[in-house]
């Protein structure tokens, strides 16, 4: 459940759940109640900011086609400082090979180094997934991110019982304050409006 702590300062840096969905389309698929299209359709997606901090050999288009490189651009540089301030984030996710443990994963450490956080995963092999899953949100105590199916039964009810609302961070132009996300292409943000709102990335 979200608390008191929801802002704009501090919501996706893991205080309260965000769901992730994975692809399909989100509008007006079952529920009932809020979840109907037309609700949906009311919501105003986030704006499109493309990162244009590297140029693409094979420039994407904008109805679905991402941009394409032949080699491995220049890594830049996103920011100044770490946007953690050494707080846990936790999260669930499928994988389709579970990778090592922290304390044996470089990667992982780095990245946790990176982004000023102490990132606890739940890795869960995809064949596992969809039971696992059902028990984590059963057991009620939820991780600050957890990757949702779109057949996820019940998924408009669960996410408005359970998940954040992050529409007033991510709809028109506030989600300029995270110029990554705004980087998403818009194509990509209906699969995440339900009850209309937005309820994950």
């Amino acid at each position: 459940m979200i608390g008191p702590e929801l802002s704009r300062r501090n919501v996706l840096r893991g205080l309260g759940a965000a769901a992730v969905l994975a692809t399909g389309a989100g509008c007006g698929k079952g529920g009932g109640g809020s979840n109907t299209t037309a609700n949906n359709r009311k919501v105003a997606l986030p704006e499109y900011l493309r990162f244009d901090g590297v140029r693409p050999d094979l420039p994407g288009t904008g109805k679905g086609v991402p941009d394409g490189f032949l080699s491995f651009p220049t890594p830049k540089k996103g920011g100044a400082g770490k946007p953690g301030t050494g707080n846990t984030v936790t999260a669930i996710t499928e994988t389709g090979s579970i990778p090592p443990p922290l304390g044996r994963n470089k990667f992982w450490q780095s990245l946790n180094s990176r982004l000023g956080v102490n990132l606890k995963m739940n890795l869960v092999n995809e064949g596992e997934y969809p039971q696992k899953i059902v028990t984590v949100l059963a057991g009620g105590d939820l991780p600050d991110l957890v990757q949702l199916h779109p057949d996820t039964p019940h998924l408009p009810e669960l996410l408005r019982a359970k998940f954040a609302d992050l529409t007033e961070f991510l709809s028109g132009d506030a989600i300029t304050e995270y110029p990554y996300l705004a980087n998403i292409p818009p194509y990509a943000w209906p699969n995440a409006v339900y009850n209309g709102g937005i309820y994950g990335v």
